[in-house]
């Protein structure tokens, strides 16, 4: 029998953003024969004991960065990771959406902020902007700028406690309505999509809104972005993935590509569940 690291976090009552796939994942992945521990990443120990250690929710990294980076090498020297830690280390800093440009996907125009005096060369759009951390976990640190008024007073409070510099893309409108589209992956198979709730909405987390079907020409766009590799892996070879997706006037446009700890969306599509907990199980050496 293997012994399977479910890796999560201590969520915050506060701010309550539960890892909702607990339910569904880990009892078809006992069902498969596995022994499985949810670990809180920050407490957990006696890593030899692993067989895997699967990185599914420890949605406070950013917040720890160098801690959570040090953790995930430390492990990754005891036990197999997945996704693999060399995937993990490319797309934790969103910069890596120029990349992705760069081989002719279309993102959401990017540019990025290093610091404040940096606000003389960033092209200024209509209407609202987005500003939001290169590492970051959701929509946590992440404010909007309406018509560049207090710009830069905005971005001297946030250079005042971080040194993370900042993504500035135009907020879409489309991001409301129609909505952001959460395209599920694994092993480089559609397994379902949904609408998100805006992250940045009040309260918000990015959270389930409407189950979607995913149409010919959305397709079309997701297969593209398996072909693309990080660190040296295909997309379409990782256990799971989550692209999200703005459809617009001009065709689909990559928002994010999440290869650490997206949430599955499992409990509005629990069909999906044997096919991840089987990925997981195989991936076991």
């Amino acid at each position: 029998m293997k012994t399977i690291g479910y890796v999560s976090y201590q969520d915050n009552p506060n701010d309550p953003d539960p890892d909702l796939d607990i339910p569904f994942l880990v009892p078809a992945l006992e069902a498969l024969g596995n022994n499985v521990d949810v670990l809180n990443w920050k407490t957990a120990t006696n890593f030899h004991k692993y067989d895997l250690l699967v990185i599914r929710s420890p949605w406070d990294y950013a917040q720890n960065f160098n801690q959570f980076h040090n953790w995930l090498h430390l492990v990754n020297s005891q036990v197999k990771v997945i996704n693999p830690v060399a995937v993990i280390d490319e797309n934790i800093d969103k910069r890596y959406l120029l990349k992705l440009a760069a081989a002719g996907i279309e993102i959401i125009p990017t540019q990025i902020l290093e610091f404040v005096a940096g606000l003389n060369d960033i092209k200024l759009h209509d209407g609202k902007m987005v500003m939001k951390p290169v590492i970051g976990a959701g929509a946590r640190g992440a404010f909007i700028v309406d018509n560049g008024s207090n710009l830069e007073d905005l971005c001297q409070r946030y250079f005042s406690t971080t040194e993370t510099p900042l993504l500035v893309q135009p907020y879409l409108k489309e991001v409301d309505y129609p909505g952001e589209i959460a395209v599920v992956c694994c092993k480089g198979e559609i397994m379902h999509s949904v609408i998100k709730r805006p992250a940045l909405s009040d309260g918000g987390h990015g959270d389930f809104a409407a189950n979607v079907d995913i149409s010919t020409e959305l397709t079309k766009f997701i297969n593209h972005i398996m072909e693309f590799e990080i660190a040296g892996t295909q997309v379409s070879e990782l256990v799971y993935s989550r692209i999200d997706v703005v459809p617009t006037a001009e065709g689909f446009k990559l928002m994010e590509l999440e290869l650490i700890e997206p949430f599955l969306f499992l409990p509005m599509n629990p069909d999906s569940t044997q096919v991840f907990a089987t990925a997981i199980h195989n991936a076991i050496d």
